[in-house]
């Protein structure tokens, strides 16, 4: 008797997440991811729901991903960041004709489409949507893309992320004149731009850009980086020419706070690394080929060498034997 007494006050007294205080709850939501919230909490229950859709705390800082499929199910009027997966370009249309008639004010956009040209027709319309009048960020690919001069419309974008991009000299400086207040440039198996572009670019967000990355680019000089002044992060991936003359470009660069090489090769010059003049940046090394005697450091060794002081790099990333009397 004593037990079964026991097991009913236990069950009366406990406590399920639904008695949880709704701040509580939402303070539990902000930590669970976008697509999660939309995927599975949000089908939970109709309280829950209210709670993903109606909460403009709760997307602040987060990213909404759907299908292009999903647009008859958007109904979310307090989210501002916006991914739409691989899609055709009729669906993505439809999408953002949705977020206009529900007044939303998106500040960061992915677009998923990925067959050449595509590109256009999507940016002219959000070129004249009142949802992205306050765009700071923008995400696609770039294959075939035609009108650089779109990117004019968008007077607050800060944040820009392109890959496959495949322009000539003056496609690439029309596209860098009309994004002159960048501060974040990603350019992803970018393999066409040449020194001149790289150097207008530079020229073009000397006092404005802070976070760089550069993909695939095949070139014998980089040292128009040295004009980047206010550049706190760089990432170079995949740049078959990038050597020691290439740090030497960063010498300059007193903001410079992490340096992320991936994929690169490099040859003998590697062997002078001492010399490069930074003792508080933060060097990250990923997937490198070392072509002397054959060393090798690459992805599948699941080795990744951050170095907080050059000067005891080879304490703290744990180099290739044959590397250590040069440090």
């Amino acid at each position: 008797f004593r037990a079964n007494s026991t097991m009913e006050e236990l069950t009366q007294n406990s406590k399920t997440i639904e008695d949880l205080p709704d701040e509580i709850l939402l303070h539990i939501f902000t930590y669970i991811p976008g697509n999660m919230l939309i995927q599975k909490v949000m089908n939970v229950c109709e309280k829950w729901r209210s709670f993903v859709k109606e909460d403009k705390c709760l997307w602040r800082n987060k990213w909404g991903v759907f299908a292009a499929e999903d647009v008859d199910k958007f109904d979310f009027v307090h989210m501002t960041a916006i991914r739409i997966l691989s899609s055709s370009p009729g669906q993505t249309l439809t999408f953002i004709a949705k977020l206009d008639s529900n007044n939303c004010k998106i500040k960061k956009f992915h677009v998923g489409l990925i067959s050449p040209g595509e590109i256009d027709d999507v940016l002219d319309q959000l070129s004249r949507s009142s949802s992205f009048e306050d765009l700071e960020h923008l995400s696609f690919c770039g294959i075939l893309w035609k009108n650089q001069n779109l990117m004019k419309c968008f007077p607050k974008l800060k944040a820009l992320f392109i890959s496959n991009l495949y322009l000539h000299d003056d496609g690439f400086l029309l596209f860098i004149d009309c994004c002159a207040a960048l501060s974040t440039l990603h350019l992803v198996r970018c393999t066409n731009v040449t020194y001149r572009c790289a150097k207008y670019m530079s020229t073009k967000l000397r006092d404005t850009l802070v976070n760089l990355r550069i993909d695939g680019l095949y070139m014998y000089s980089y040292d128009w980086l040295s004009d980047l002044v206010n550049l706190e992060y760089l990432t170079v991936d995949d740049a078959r020419y990038w050597n020691m003359d290439s740090f030497h470009s960063l010498a300059d660069l007193r903001k410079l706070k992490c340096v992320t090489l991936e994929d690169c090769v490099f040859h003998n010059d590697f062997l002078e690394m001492h010399p490069f003049p930074y003792t508080s940046t933060t060097i990250v090394l990923n997937d490198i080929v070392y072509l002397e005697h054959g060393a090798q450091i690459r992805e599948e060794n699941h080795l990744t060498i951050c170095i907080n002081d050059v000067k005891k790099r080879s304490i703290i990333a744990g180099l290739p034997s044959h590397w250590m009397k040069y440090t």
